[in-house]
């Protein structure tokens, strides 16, 4: 081959990965619901926010804000005392401040964190602030530690972290929440709700059935036949034969 078809070759092969790139375009990001998807150990913090947040995050997808999620897994979502999983999931508005305080505005890597110290960061909750702890090998909020940094998507960044962060304006109402012993009701439902069924059911049917029948029964079926007979069925007779004889 000689020398210029060589550079001909060389040349119309680089002008062929240039227009391949060109065409190709920047890679689409993901988005919170993918998210979700490929990290399955943050799926209660996902579902929670597209649940709860939608409007915030749909106004950031307008505005083209940039947020980080300091997102607990679902090992810190579960090991929330029961009693406070319950109150979160019948207060919506709480759920959705306390959501809040774990996003911050604007993407903050982790990076940008290692070996900074001591960090006061505003939430999107009320103004209120998360204490972050940038060592030079691993990062704390709020002393919960972050377990995985760095995961992108449409909207900035998010870091999955081992714990659920409480604003400050809230700690004394989630302490008297955690207090509150579990309900004892399901328990005795569980409980005792065979044994009613198989014994104290038939037996109380087995003593009152035949009362019923051989004394209310009569009683009721005495007072009330004597109006059905003069008065609700002549009406309804009345109404049948007419109905029979209308012609079509």
């Amino acid at each position: 081959m000689s020398i210029a078809r060589k550079n001909t070759f060389f040349w119309a092969t680089w002008m062929m990965v240039f227009f391949l790139l060109l065409s190709s375009g920047p890679a689409q990001a993901q988005t919170l619901s993918q998210i979700g998807q490929e990290y399955p150990q943050i799926s209660t913090l996902v579902t929670l926010a597209l649940q709860t947040l939608q409007p915030q995050l749909q106004e950031l997808q307008k505005e083209q804000k940039t947020i980080t999620i300091f997102a607990p897994d679902n090992a810190a979502f579960q090991a929330l005392p029961p009693s406070l999983l319950q109150y979160l999931k019948e207060h919506p508005t709480v759920l959705a401040d306390v959501l809040l305080y774990h996003i911050l505005p604007g993407t903050t890597t982790a990076q940008q964190l290692y070996g900074k110290g001591i960090i006061q960061a505003k939430t999107l909750f009320d103004n209120e602030y998360v204490t972050i702890d940038g060592m030079p090998t691993s990062i704390t909020v709020n002393g919960k530690e972050v377990i995985k940094a760095d995961i992108f998507f449409d909207l900035g960044v998010i870091h999955i972290i081992n714990g659920v962060l409480v604003p400050p304006s809230f700690e004394q109402l989630f302490q008297q929440i955690e207090a509150i012993p579990p309900t004892i009701q399901p328990v005795v439902i569980k409980t005792f709700q065979p044994v009613v069924t198989k014994t104290v059911q038939p037996i109380v049917t087995k003593i009152f059935q035949p009362v019923v029948t051989k004394t209310v029964q009569p009683i009721v079926t005495k007072i009330f036949q004597p109006v059905v007979t003069k008065t609700v069925q002549p009406i309804v007779t009345k109404t049948v034969v007419q109905v029979v004889k209308k012609p079509y």
